[in-house]
């Protein structure tokens, strides 16, 4: 399935979800594409919106090659193989997480006005979704940061994915909804006609889209205290 932008596959998982989940449940995007899809649903399904303070981890010398991601807390998932192909040092590795460290600052200062997952997560419904899953990693980061918030479920939506992004992320959350399945599956950007990428500088129009009942204040950004 290939979708127009990223508007289309948002209304078109929302009106998956409709039939697959009962409110009340919050939505959480993945800042970036993630988000934007995040936004349109939980203005179709009229439901709460948060955000998912993760970061993939990679090395300059490969950009587009993501071994791992990090989360808020600090805690990392990472991919073991990729960590072997790319000969990924033990500084390496921590001089990645020290950039994604930095970005996720950037960004959570970017979008303090938008509810973090940490604020709504607790004995709720939480449905995770992007703008499609590569490796999964990113995904996986977050679906352990909403089990640690105590969680009481966890969902993922995605429109596209890769057959390993799917598996990872399938032994790891509660139930799955993808709407293009893994065939054909070679690049998320693949899965979409008009592909953008989202800076998170356009994300503070986010906090104008959230329903009706979400509430804003008492909201405080993340706080990024490594382990």
């Amino acid at each position: 399935m290939r979708f127009r932008d990223r508007t289309h596959a948002a209304q078109l998982l929302a009106a998956r979800l409709k039939g697959e989940y009962a409110p009340p449940f919050v939505i959480c995007g993945i800042p970036g594409g993630g988000l934007a899809i995040a936004r349109v649903l939980a203005h179709e399904l009229q439901v709460p919106l948060t955000v998912a303070h993760v970061r993939r981890l990679f090395v300059p010398s490969a950009p587009l090659s993501s071994f791992g991601a990090l989360d808020e807390r600090g805690s990392a998932v990472l991919d073991p193989a990729a960590v072997r192909a790319l000969k990924l040092t033990l500084a390496d590795l921590e001089h990645a997480r020290t950039r994604a460290w930095r970005e996720l600052h950037r960004r959570s200062a970017l979008l303090r006005d938008v509810m973090s997952l940490r604020d709504l997560a607790t004995h709720r419904h939480v449905v995770l979704t992007d703008e499609g899953a590569a490796t999964g990693f990113t995904l996986l980061a977050a679906i352990r940061a909403a089990r640690r918030l105590n969680a009481a479920r966890v969902s993922v939506a995605v429109p596209c994915a890769s057959e390993p992004a799917l598996e990872r992320v399938v032994r790891e959350a509660d139930d799955v909804v993808c709407l293009g399945g893994s065939d054909g599956f070679t690049s998320i950007a693949g899965c979409y006609k008009r592909f953008e990428e989202e800076a998170p500088e356009h994300a503070h129009r986010l906090s104008g889209a959230v329903p009706h009942g979400t509430a804003h204040g008492g909201a405080t950004r993340p706080s990024l205290t490594p382990r």
